[in-house]
């Protein structure tokens, strides 16, 4: 199964998130300056995630879905572009529905069960302030071995950015879809390095910049039908959750 399709299939990652916001809440800015960012996931493939103080937003354009979530409750929201049907719920139950249904590919991808992050240093991206994280990769049983005792596994590195801020639901959404570190930062890079030290990309961002974003850019599009399925929004007629941990194992 091509790649492509993969994303379609099983499009996140995420990371993001957020709630309907059927207009201008009282108190509240119609419009306000935050960082819109492109990025490319080796897994999901291309999104746009737009961040300000009040917002929250990722489109992910190869499955053609957006997640919302916005202030002051952040609670997280779905709506897919393709079907116009939209999906909300408590962060529990979109934690049990999608969440262990999303990790399924990052897990395959990364051949582990089990990330154990930690801060290891920090740097300056395209004038942003970032906080390193780093990771073994554990394919052992849990428990059985130290996560640090076995530098053969090689490891995973993801770049936050300490000026993107990344509210706590989104961070946790993302957490549990793809074993990201729950960072106030929004990532913008992650890379695998192999034992025999090559690298592969898993997040790039190819641009990020300032821009101005009205209330309506986080609303549900009008005409848009609830849905009780969070597969309407993520496993859409371009292909199944089977497809998609197929087309992963022969991506791997």
């Amino acid at each position: 199964m091509r790649l492509d399709n993969l994303q379609k299939s099983i499009g996140i990652l995420l990371l993001l998130i957020g709630g309907p916001v059927m207009g201008a809440t009282p108190g509240r800015p119609a419009t306000e300056s935050g960082w819109v960012l492109e990025q490319k996931d080796v897994v999901y493939g291309n999104s746009t995630v737009i961040s300000t103080p009040q917002h929250t937003k990722y489109y992910n354009h190869e499955g053609n879905y957006a997640v919302v979530a916005s202030a002051p409750k952040w609670e997280l929201h779905f709506y897919n572009t393709a079907n116009k049907l939209y999906f909300q719920g408590t962060t529990k139950q979109l934690e049990e529905a999608i969440g262990n249904r999303m990790a399924i590919g990052h897990l395959l991808l990364l051949t582990t069960a089990k990330l154990t992050w930690k801060k290891t240093g920090s740097s300056n991206w395209k004038g942003h302030p970032i906080t390193i994280w780093t990771a073994a990769a554990d394919t052992t049983p849990r428990g059985s071995v130290s996560i640090s005792s076995d530098p053969l596994l090689g490891h995973v590195e993801l770049w936050s950015a300490d000026d993107v801020l990344l509210v706590p639901t989104v961070s946790r959404f993302l957490h549990i879809m793809n074993k990201w570190p729950e960072s106030s930062g929004q990532a913008v890079r992650s890379v695998k390095v192999e034992p025999n030290k090559t690298t592969q990309y898993l997040l790039e961002t190819k641009s990020i910049k300032r821009a101005t974003f009205s209330d309506s850019e986080f609303e549900i599009p009008k005409g848009y039908k609830a849905t009780k399925n969070e597969g309407d929004i993520f496993f859409t007629k371009n292909g199944s959750l089977e497809d998609a941990i197929d087309g992963l194992t022969e991506y791997h």
